[in-house]
């Protein structure tokens, strides 16, 4: 009967969770779980958004997993105390300030305590987004990550951006994502899957598309 709701804060650069023990009908107060290098504006020369939206699974040993986007693979699990603090950031008792201050950071936007407005993973002007995987072995107390899923070169500016996670009954976590690492131009866009047989330590991966796809064609951009 447990439940995790998690999403991304992009005015915390952090992914925040709620858990539920009785089937979604009680839940306790939302924690930053872990803090990241948000995606939180279009890619240059696109005009479609894209923001760290967060993909969850929970395997049969009650293992949870969370895979987002994040700037150069940049991010950091969050004190596992949070959970315990919940109730007091809840009802106003504790201020994202002195949230800040506990987690070594004056900065109220950024609460993993991390400079990430530098540029890309690379040497090129580019966004560098790439696939992180967090994950708990104890209820979602505490997270360990993050593990960079995508496997193309560490020091490119190819992007992988919108996750999304199964894990299998025999415990493999399989990542889709869209990646645009084979246009130089790192414009048009692939499927690949990421696969994990250890348990989100290690990944290889795959493209999955036949061709890439031109992002500007029916493209989910806002009229505003």
């Amino acid at each position: 009967g447990e439940v995790y709701a998690t999403w991304y804060d992009n005015q915390l650069n952090a992914l925040m969770q709620a858990k539920s023990t009785n089937r979604g009908a009680l839940w306790s107060p939302a924690v930053p779980i872990a803090g990241i290098a948000g995606v939180n504006s279009a890619f240059p020369g696109e005009a479609f958004r894209n923001l760290s939206l967060p993909a969850t699974a929970v395997d049969g040993n009650g293992t949870i997993y969370v895979a987002a986007a994040s700037l150069n693979a940049a991010g950091m699990p969050l004190l596992g105390n949070l959970l315990e603090l919940g109730p007091q950031i809840k009802k106003g008792e504790i201020s994202i300030a002195e949230l800040g201050e506990m987690l070594g950071t004056d900065d109220s936007n950024n609460i993993a305590g991390v400079d990430y407005k530098a540029g890309g993973d690379g040497l090129g002007p580019l966004s560098g987004s790439d696939i992180v995987l967090f994950k708990s072995t104890n209820g979602g107390r505490s997270y360990t990550g993050p593990v960079r899923v995508n496997q193309d070169a560490a020091n490119g500016d190819a992007d992988q951006f919108q996750p999304a996670l199964a894990v299998t009954p025999s415990g493999e976590v399989d990542i889709s994502f869209f990646d645009r690492r084979n246009d130089p131009s790192n414009y048009f866009i692939d499927t690949y899957l990421a696969r994990s047989q250890d348990g989100g330590r290690t990944f290889t991966d795959r493209r999955a598309s036949a061709h890439m796809w031109d992002p500007a064609v029916n493209a989910p951009t806002s009229t505003s």
